[in-house]
């Protein structure tokens, strides 16, 4: 007799980070802005289409727009030198924002206390504005106007460091920083140019870093910047003046996040998360990805900004660490498939250029698909748990495991998601036991969906339920591969279990969705969520051994049934992770 389908069919809370607040998702109304501060009127000029906009070749009407913006949005006040950049507060903004949310979804999210820290960051090169520790100050800890809790992260604080080679940058930065009450928030650091971008002073007063921001010299000569004015290809926004620093560097953009990269080969195994810079030039990408992939850092991604105009920025993101790239946020950077000529819509975040051959092997999913399994949505995706879990309790050696629907304490005194417990284990797994990780290689538990179910509503006569549920299964060590499996059979290899490290193998996140009718399948999307760039191989093991015992199962229910069991697959890997 089945369980009921209440296990897997639920309606708790989405567990994905909601979005950070961004009040440029929609274009700035100029007259508006100038309703709410006035210094921006006497800027404003009609547009062909009957609006109010301004001159971007203006200078001083530049700076006043954006420091309406940042007055009206968050309560900012900027005084920059006219002979410094002036930041465009919308770009800088989803620069930041793409940043934070990386940070956020990253902590350690099996311990949700842990989540509750403060992050740390880091930025390079910060300039008379410090613009980007003020708007990320701002984001994690809104002070202009009362939000929602639901917009927020679920950081409770956040500390900045910034560092800059100029000296009166740096005294405008100081500044900026204390009109705006932030000192005891930002911290900053003079460096010299020919030293480290991530000096151990710097890093070692932070503690651990959580991610790093730079927006490096684009150009590496007066020439090619005065090339890329003739091309059009410098926004609008940034018309202001800048200095030498800010604009040039030898070699450009690509051999500065170059020596990024180089010091992150030591800085990221233990003192830096994640390593991030913004790229003003399509050509620099491939460059930079092909470095990542020469020093074996394949936890990366290319994440293209929403085009403003014509002109697209790009961020690059990379850790060593074993925490992997979201795949949440992946569905942000559209590949985009157009050709470079065609222009991008006002609407659409979609950049102009091909970026899926620059995309990192190490962070895609695997998909299966599972046979044909009968006219009942909710009995097919409650088979497909009890296959699941059957085939990860056999995996395990046969564990006893707790009831499906006992209840575990959460954080706000409600239920917490539904979890299979190993039998007088958990408490000491929780604590990192070593001796309690040797005696079960495995532990997993069903969660609420991460995002919005893409599957349709499951008639099964209960409102709210989905066809849509997820297992995020964490593993202490191999026990799938033929080796690890040759080894468990003899009796003297089980009496010398190796014992756990204190972190784990890897984890993944199994998302389990209805296929839409006529379709009877259910497909299983796999995303590494752990684990370093060296235990590839283990997680597309591990898919590959658990998805193809699952389908074992499923077709054999069906034959004892009389059904036929026809099914599919795609993107599936052999037990040893080979394609």
């Amino acid at each position: 007799m089945r369980r009921s389908s209440s296990s897997l069919l639920s309606s708790t809370r989405t567990s994905m980070l909601p979005p950070l607040p961004n009040p440029y998702a929609t274009p700035v109304d100029y007259a508006d802005l100038a309703q709410v501060v006035p210094a921006l009127a006497p800027f404003l000029r009609p547009a062909r289409d009957g609006r109010q906009t301004i001159d971007f070749r203006d200078d001083a009407a530049v700076r006043a727009l954006n420091a309406a913006l940042l007055k009206r949005d968050f309560d900012l006040a900027l005084d920059l030198p006219e002979d410094r950049l002036c930041p465009a507060v919308p770009r800088r903004l989803e620069y930041v924002l793409f940043v934070l949310h990386l940070a956020l979804a990253t902590l350690n999210d099996m311990k949700p206390s842990s989540s509750a820290r403060a992050l740390v960051g880091l930025d390079v090169g910060t300039g008379a504005s410090a613009i980007y520790p003020l708007l990320a100050m701002r984001t994690i800890e809104p002070a202009a106007a009362p939000r929602s809790p639901d917009t927020l992260g679920p950081a409770t604080s956040l500390s900045m460091h910034a560092t800059d080679i100029d000296s009166h940058s740096l005294d405008s930065a100081r500044n900026n920083i204390r009109a705006n009450d932030m000192l005891d928030g930002v911290s900053l650091y003079q460096v010299e140019p020919d030293g480290p971008l991530f000096p151990p002073s710097v890093v070692d007063s932070a503690g651990v870093i959580d991610f790093t921001m730079c927006n490096p010299p684009f150009y590496s000569s007066q020439s090619e910047i005065d090339s890329s004015l003739a091309a059009k290809e410098i926004e609008p926004f940034a018309k202001c003046t800048g200095a030498e620093n800010e604009m040039i560097t030898p070699g450009g953009e690509v051999a500065f996040v170059s020596r990024m990269v180089e010091e992150s080969l030591t800085l990221g195994r233990s003192k830096i998360r994640w390593f991030t810079s913004l790229l003003g030039k399509h050509s620099s990408l491939s460059p930079l990805v092909d470095l990542l992939k020469a020093k074996q850092i394949f936890n990366y991604h290319v994440h293209a900004l929403p085009p403003h105009g014509h002109t697209v920025r790009w961020v690059l993101a990379w850790s060593l660490r074993d925490r992997r790239f979201p795949f949440e946020l992946l569905s942000q950077t559209a590949a985009s498939t157009a050709p470079p000529s065609s222009p991008p819509s006002s609407s659409s975040s979609t950049p102009r250029f091909v970026i899926a051959r620059l995309a990192s092997p190490a962070i895609s999913s695997i998909t299966y698909f599972t046979p044909g399994l009968g006219p009942d949505p909710a009995e097919r995706l409650q088979r497909v748990g009890d296959a699941l879990e059957g085939v990860l309790r056999e995996l395990d050696g046969g564990a006893v495991v707790a009831p499906a629907g006992e209840a575990v304490d959460g954080r706000d005194g409600g239920r917490a998601p539904k979890r299979r417990r190993i039998e007088g284990r958990e408490e000491e797994r929780s604590r990192g036991n070593g001796e309690a990780a040797a005696a079960s290689a495995l532990e997993w538990r069903w969660e609420p969906p991460a995002s919005a179910p893409s599957s349709p509503r499951v008639g099964d006569g209960e409102e709210g339920r989905s066809g849509h549920a997820e297992l995020v299964v964490r593993a202490w060590r191999n026990v799938w591969s033929r080796k690890a499996r040759r080894a468990a059979a003899t009796a003297a290899a089980v009496a010398a279990a190796p014992s756990s490290p204190q972190r784990p193998l890897l984890e993944l996140r199994l998302l389990v969705d209805l296929e839409p009718a006529p379709s009877a399948q259910v497909r299983l999307t796999a995303h590494w969520v752990r684990g370093l760039d060296v235990d590839r191989a283990a997680f597309t093991g591990l898919v590959g051994f658990v998805t193809r015992k699952v389908g074992e199962r499923l077709k054999g229910e069906e034959e004892a049934d009389g059904g036929t069991g026809q099914g599919g697959e795609v993107g599936r890997t052999d037990e040893e992770g080979v394609r």
